[in-house]
C-alpha cells in the first residue's frame, strides 16, 4: 500500500501520519452482537474500547442494571483520528427496558459522531434494579473504533 500526501496550492505545513492496523477476524471486537437480547453487560465507571461498523456489524447493544436510584450519563469518544467523516459512529441512544428513548448523543450539525469527537450524555434519572439499554450504530457504511463509559450519581 501507498499513501501519497499532495500539497496544496503553493501552502506547506508540517503533518503527522499515523497508521493503524486491525486485523480481519477482529472486526467486532469488545461488543460480539447486533441485538439488545444480547446485549453486552456494561460496567458502571470502567472505560470500554469496541470497534463498530467493521464487516457486517451495524450496531452494538449494552446493558446496564442499576444498583440503586441515581441519575446517569454516558460518554462515547470516537477514537478514529482521521479527523473526517470517514469513520463516524452514530446517534448513540439510551434506552429504557421498554425500548423507550431516554436521551441520545449526536452533534448539533451533523447526526453523528465524528472522529475524535468526546461528548456525554445529558443526566437521565434511573430507578434502581431497572435495566437500560445503550444502543452504538454504525453511520452509513463507516467504521469506528470508540470508547464508552456509563456514569450513576445519586
Amino acid at each position: 500500500y501507498y499513501l501519497q500526501v499532495p500539497r496544496s496550492g503553493i501552502n506547506a505545513a508540517p503533518y503527522e501520519v499515523e497508521v493503524t492496523h486491525i486485523p480481519y477476524g477482529i472486526a467486532d471486537l469488545g461488543e460480539p452482537n447486533d441485538g439488545k437480547t444480547e446485549a453486552h453487560v456494561l460496567p458502571m465507571g470502567k472505560v470500554h474500547e469496541a470497534l463498530i461498523g467493521f464487516e457486517d456489524d451495524k450496531e452494538d447493544w449494552y446493558q446496564m442494571t442499576m444498583s440503586s436510584n441515581g441519575r446517569l450519563t454516558f460518554r462515547i469518544k470516537n477514537l478514529n483520528s482521521s479527523g473526517t467523516a470517514v469513520g463516524a459512529i452514530g446517534v448513540v441512544t439510551l434506552l429504557d427496558s421498554d425500548g423507550n428513548k431516554l436521551t441520545s448523543i449526536n452533534t448539533r450539525h451533523y447526526s453523528s459522531i465524528l472522529a475524535g469527537h468526546n461528548l456525554t450524555s445529558t443526566e437521565v434519572a434511573v430507578s434502581q434494579e431497572a435495566t437500560y439499554y445503550l444502543q452504538v450504530p454504525r453511520s452509513g457504511i463507516n467504521a469506528a473504533p470508540y470508547e464508552v463509559e456509563v456514569k450513576l450519581s445519586e
